[in-house]
Formats: C-alpha cells, structure tokens, sequence
C-alpha cells in the first residue's frame, strides 16, 4: 500500500512529525503536500529539492544533522549547488553547512561531486563551487581552484583566491 492509500484509508489529515525515507517533517502537512512529497521522494533529484527546502525554511541544522548522517545527503548537496534557480538561501545553508563539517572527513567525498561544477558556464555557479570546494579540505580541490584562480570573471577570480587560502589552511592543519 502506497503512501496516498494509506492516507485516505486512515484520513491522515495532518501529523506533528513524519518520515518519508530519508526525509523527516515537522508540523502539519496537508494531504496534497504529503503527496508531492511521496513523487518528490521518488526523483533522482528528490534529495536535493528536500535540502532546498530545509534551507529555505530555516531547518538548517537539520540538513547538517541529515549530511553527517548519510553521505548519499552530503552529495545531493553538490546538485543542489549546481542548480540556478536555487535562491540565496539555499546557496547559503549549502555553505554553513560545509562550514560546519569543515575539518572532518565527511566533506571530503562532496569534492569530487562538485569538479563539474568548475567548468559550469555560469560564473555563479563556478564561484559557488570555488568556496565550496575550498570547504572541502579535500587535497583534490587545489588543481581546481588553481584553475579558477585564472577565470576569466574578476568574482570568480577573487573567490577562488579565498578558497584556495581557506583550503591550504585546512590542509595545513591536518
């Protein structure tokens, strides 16, 4: 029996906390909203369009307790950081939360899913990749940022110059 069956067989209207998969909700949630969630849940981009949502609704330690939990959540980041019509919110719990991790082995993995992301035609995005890369304390981060460091956008440009520091300090503290 699928999520939408069991709603209606026991009219679920609403409860104070539900987990679907890896996804956890708090408050109330009408029917229709648990529904797109359950075909949300399904997409191969599902993770990424959660942790969008917990940025975007304040539950950013939330999204970090769920990234050091699984690393399957921890990846749907670099998605996430790669799509340009994520708001500056989203953009900016992506990034506390690799702050947060910096230092430890968990970002470490997210660096190979973000090398893309460098190349990306939207400077935007190669800048966010650039300071999240630099989050990574991953040693496969410094070729590309010493490549971004040459970009042709001045932004770009300065923040791979921050990541790069922000990187080498990390390594050295290691």
């Amino acid at each position: 029996m699928d999520a939408p069956e069991l709603l209606a067989r026991y009219q679920i209207k609403a409860a104070p906390w539900i987990q679907l998969g890896e996804f956890i909700f708090a408050g109330e949630m009408p029917a229709a909203q648990w529904r797109e969630w359950t075909q949300t849940h399904a997409n191969p981009k599902g993770r990424a369009i959660y942790l969008e949502h917990l940025f975007t609704s304040g539950q950013r330690a939330l999204a970090e307790q769920l990234c050091r939990e699984n690393p399957a959540m921890l990846l749907a980041l670099g998605d996430l950081l790669a799509d340009e019509e994520v708001d500056v919110n989203g953009r900016l719990g992506i990034m506390v939360v690799l702050e947060e991790l910096r230092g430890t082995d968990l970002a470490q993995p997210l660096a190979s899913a973000l090398l893309p992301l460098v190349s990306h035609p939207s400077p935007r995005i190669r800048g966010d990749a650039a300071t999240a890369l630099g989050l990574t304390g991953s040693p496969i981060a410094l070729p590309p940022l010493l490549a971004l460091a040459g970009d042709a956008d001045a932004q770009v440009r300065e923040v791979a110059a921050d990541a790069l520091e922000e990187l080498r300090e990390t390594l050295s503290e290691a």
